[in-house]
């Protein structure tokens, strides 16, 4: 108990999908349950009027718990806290809902029930109406948690085996020339080499590899919202790889390689361009493989393009 909790319970977009979730769940297990339905909560017979009551109560509460979740992701930004004290919080919760509840009980519907009695009532019920939505979405957190845990192992294994294969791919040194590298790199911080011109490296947003191609291979890129589809040359076919990035990004890096934007959504290599031909609705570029489509050129890039196809 002892333990620390995981970060990913102090999170916003956590306490937000744990509240939506308690909300929902208690709205319907207080009016399908029979022993949670409002009239044995309210002294109230109109059903209409019990609704309404439910209803305030239950919003109330989830204002309580968004005062009490912002509460706790501040101070969980100065102080780490264990599973104990974490239970803790939860409960003092509960008992601050079942306080509010009561206390509304009292001076609005005029209760004739004793202040103890209402409030031993109203912290059980709570208390059972809370804990089932808490558990299930920290049993379905733990395993999202997992998951994603297992996920970004498995892609650094993959990343990591990419790497070795490109290495194993990368042309032997002569001796003179290793030599040479070395002492140069004693002096002076190293050049780029052959292979680092030749080998483009795409990576996600987050940074890991996803693929590493020579450039010769790479035909064009189309942007799909947030992630961008980058076509090659594979074995005499079009395949084609879906990275998380922007096409801003991959403009960035690929335009002093030769490749030049001819789209808001197109990136072209310019050195696969066979012909640029005007049609009676614009431009377009067929490229140097059969089996590619036309690929726009919109008038903002026009120039751009051009100018580039004719230096490569």
């Amino acid at each position: 108990m002892n333990k620390r909790i995981p970060d990913y319970l102090l999170t916003i977009e956590t306490n937000l999908k744990q509240l939506a979730f308690v909300t929902v769940f208690s709205f319907v297990f207080i009016f399908v349950y029979t022993p949670f339905e409002p009239s044995t909560w309210f002294h109230a017979n109109d059903s209409t009027m019990q609704f309404v009551y439910s209803s305030v109560v239950i919003l109330g509460a989830v204002a309580i718990l968004v005062a009490a979740r912002l509460f706790l992701n501040f101070i969980g930004k100065t102080r780490h806290f264990t599973i104990l004290q974490y239970c803790f919080w939860l409960a003092g919760e509960v008992v601050l809902i079942a306080f509010a509840y009561t206390i509304f009980n009292e001076l609005v519907l005029n209760d004739p029930r004793a202040f103890p009695e209402v409030l031993q009532r109203s912290f059980m019920f709570i208390s059972l109406i809370m804990i089932i939505p808490y558990l299930v979405s920290y049993l379905y957190f733990a395993l999202k948690d997992k998951d994603d845990k297992v996920r970004e192992l498995l892609e650094q294994q993959e990343q990591l085996l990419l790497k070795q294969k490109l290495m194993q791919m990368a042309p032997p040194m002569q001796k003179d020339t290793a030599e040479s590298m070395e002492s140069e790199s004693e002096t002076s911080a190293p050049a780029l080499t052959d292979w680092d011109n030749e080998v483009i490296h795409f990576t996600d947003d987050k940074g890991s590899l996803k693929l590493s191609i020579k450039q010769d291979y790479v035909c064009y890129i189309v942007s799909a919202d947030n992630y961008v589809n980058i076509f090659y040359q594979n074995k005499g076919k079009m395949a084609h790889c879906m990275v998380r990035t922007t096409m801003k990004n991959l403009e960035d890096m690929l335009e002093p390689r030769g490749f030049s934007r001819c789209h808001r959504s197109y990136l072209v290599n310019t050195k696969k361009v066979k012909i640029v031909r005007k049609e009676r609705d614009g431009f377009y570029i067929d490229l140097d493989m059969d089996g590619i489509g036309d690929i726009p050129v919109s008038k903002t890039y026009a120039d751009k393009m051009l100018k580039a196809i004719s230096v490569n």
